[in-house]
Parts: structure tokens; C-alpha cells; sequence
């Protein structure tokens, strides 16, 4: 498919959305699960945040937008 001039576009159209999606930030801190061995239970306790500004987040929106109306016109 990627060869095919039909899906040339879109592709592109994607390849400039993946540019915005690399901006955003995405943060990952590991710590020590937690076993209740009395229940049989092991908590994850891990904590992840994404950072996105304002400028990006519209940015792909804007895109996403364009992307979705040239596919259903």
C-alpha cells in the first residue's frame, strides 16, 4: 500500500502528524510494586504523565481534523 500513489497523501498527511505526536512528552517512574501475600495480590504503583502544550495539542488536532475531512469528502 505504501507504494500505491492513492495512499501517497495520506501518508504524507501522517508523517507530519508523527512529527507533532513527537513533541509530546511522556514520562515514566518506576517504584516497587506492592505483594499483599495474604490476598494474593501484587499492586502496581508505577506513575505516568504526558506533557503536551497548548501549541502541539492544537496542532494535532488541526491536523487530525484535516486528515479525517479529506477522507470522507
Amino acid at each position: 500500500y505504501n507504494t500505491d500513489e492513492f495512499y501517497s497523501s495520506l501518508i504524507e498527511d501522517l508523517k507530519g502528524l508523527k512529527t507533532d505526536f513527537d513533541k509530546v512528552e511522556f514520562n515514566y517512574q518506576f517504584i516497587k510494586p506492592q505483594t499483599i501475600e495474604a490476598d494474593g495480590l501484587t499492586v502496581i504503583k508505577s506513575k505516568t504523565s504526558v506533557s503536551i502544550d497548548k501549541g502541539t495539542m492544537d496542532s494535532i488536532i488541526k491536523r487530525v481534523s484535516e486528515i479525517r475531512n479529506s477522507l470522507i469528502s
